[in-house]
Order: C-alpha cells, then sequence, then structure tokens
C-alpha cells in the first residue's frame, strides 16, 4: 500500500464512517493490521483514540479562527457543521494556518450568505493578525519628496491592511460578541478599510469614492491617475489629502516608493 493511499485510509476511517459502521469499516481495512494491540486494548479501541481525539482538535482550530460563529450557532450545531466540513474540506498540509480558509463558502452554501460573509469576516482579520506588522515609512525622508513624486509614488499596501466590502451588518455583529452582547444579523452594507496597527485591530469605514480610490491605489495606480480619473471628476485634492493622511497614520502602506516605469 502507497503512503498516500495509506494517509487517505487513515483520514477516510477518522472522519467519515458514523460510530455504528465504524467497526465493519475499520475490519475490512488494511490499517487494521497495521496498528498495533496491547494486551488490555485492542486495534479497533486504538484507533478510536485518534477518532475522538483529532476531530476535537481541528474543531477547537475551527472555533479559534470562527469565534463569532461558534457563539451564534451555539456548540451543538457549531461541532456537527465542523465535522461535515472535516470531511468535505479535509487538511492537506502539516500545519492548520489554512484550515479554514474554505469554512467561508462552506456556510454559506450550507447555512446562507450571512453567516458565510461573517466566517469570511473573521478568516480575514486572522489573517491579518498573522501578519507582521510593518513600521511606518520614515516621515523625515517622505517630507523632503516634492509634490511630483507624491503625484506620480507608488503606494505599496501593507499585509496587515484589507479592503472589507459586505451586505451585512457583521462588523456590528462581530462587536458585540466580542463585548459580550448579542446583535442579530440582517442586511446592511458594509464598507471598511481593516488595518492592524501597534497590535490593535483599526476598522474604519469608507465611502463608496474613498474605497473606489483604496482600489485604484492597491492596482498601482498613482495620485495623479486618481485625480484625472473620470469616475471622480469631482474629487477635491484637499479631501484626497486628508484621506491619504488617514491611510498612513493607521499603516495601510508599508512603502511608498518612486515609480521607475512610465504608468499605464
Amino acid at each position: 500500500m502507497e503512503l498516500r493511499e495509506l494517509q487517505d485510509e487513515f483520514q477516510n476511517l477518522l472522519l467519515e464512517y458514523p460510530e455504528k459502521n465504524f467497526s465493519k469499516a475499520f475490519n475490512l481495512s488494511p490499517l487494521k493490521n497495521l496498528i498495533c494491540h496491547g494486551s488490555h486494548i485492542s486495534n479497533n479501541e486504538i484507533f478510536n483514540i485518534y477518532r475522538r481525539m483529532i476531530p476535537l482538535r481541528l474543531t477547537e482550530a475551527l472555533e479559534a479562527d470562527f469565534p463569532c460563529c461558534a457563539f451564534l450557532l451555539g456548540e451543538e450545531a457549531f461541532a456537527r457543521y465542523c465535522r461535515e466540513y472535516m470531511a468535505l474540506f479535509p487538511s492537506r498540509s502539516y500545519t492548520l494556518d489554512d484550515f479554514g480558509s474554505w469554512f467561508s463558502e462552506f456556510l454559506k452554501g450550507r447555512i446562507d450568505l450571512a453567516f458565510g460573509e461573517l466566517a469570511s469576516f473573521e478568516w480575514e482579520l486572522s489573517r491579518l493578525f498573522d501578519q507582521k506588522e510593518p513600521s511606518l515609512p520614515d516621515s523625515r525622508k517622505l517630507a523632503e519628496k516634492g509634490p511630483e513624486f507624491w503625484l506620480r509614488a507608488k503606494f505599496l499596501f501593507a499585509p496587515t491592511c484589507s479592503i472589507y466590502v459586505g451586505n451585512f451588518n457583521i462588523p456590528e455583529v462581530y462587536e458585540a460578541f466580542r463585548n459580550d452582547e448579542k446583535v442579530l444579523i440582517k442586511e446592511k452594507k458594509s464598507r471598511l478599510l481593516l488595518s492592524i496597527r501597534d497590535s490593535r485591530l483599526y476598522r474604519t469605514p469608507v465611502s463608496s469614492d474613498q474605497l473606489f480610490m483604496l482600489r485604484l491605489l492597491r492596482e498601482g495606480k498613482s495620485l495623479a491617475c486618481i485625480l484625472d480619473h473620470e469616475t471622480l471628476p469631482d474629487l477635491d485634492p484637499g479631501t484626497l489629502l486628508k484621506d491619504f493622511s488617514t491611510w498612513t497614520s493607521l499603516k495601510v502602506f508599508q512603502e511608498i516608493v518612486a515609480r521607475t516605469l512610465p504608468e499605464h
């Protein structure tokens, strides 16, 4: 039996068979003869230790990444969904860091769009906190730069920054959960700039124009391009400067560099 086949068989026995069908499946499995038994415990009972322990460990990992989902669903329902998720999206890595990457899609199909969006929001927060927080760009050096530099510069976004756009009041639901309160999920357009500064999460509301500007900057567009953009004909340079100052203080940009090639 090849190692890959052995691993798949082990995983299937761990997660796919309910208790009433497990003994029969285990007795037919080639794994039965590969697991040593003791004088007071059978190989079936030894394997059952893993059957109980590993799903619990995986559920704990998902709960750590999706605590608000776990709270709103309740312990029993959350554990049941986790078990289904494990069977559909088994871990393929030596680490559990990316195990929950499909959980939002799973909940979207299994429950509804709102819970899928909540899980997506929590997963994004988990990802942001896993990133190394950058230093602020050197303000003294940047102060020496002339207008042409700022108009043509390229702004590199920090890995601890993200743009969140949703159709439900997920940020309010999450904030209430953190404060030991409960807010019902309802439809509500949400636009936020999420950023980590000094190990603290900042959730900054953004307008539709600000969202558009941030997306252009993330695509590598310059301030000059944004000021000339046909979608923002009435954009005030003073407003842009104020927004830009706020985003810089929130460590949205990890680096601001001169553009070496012409902008397209």
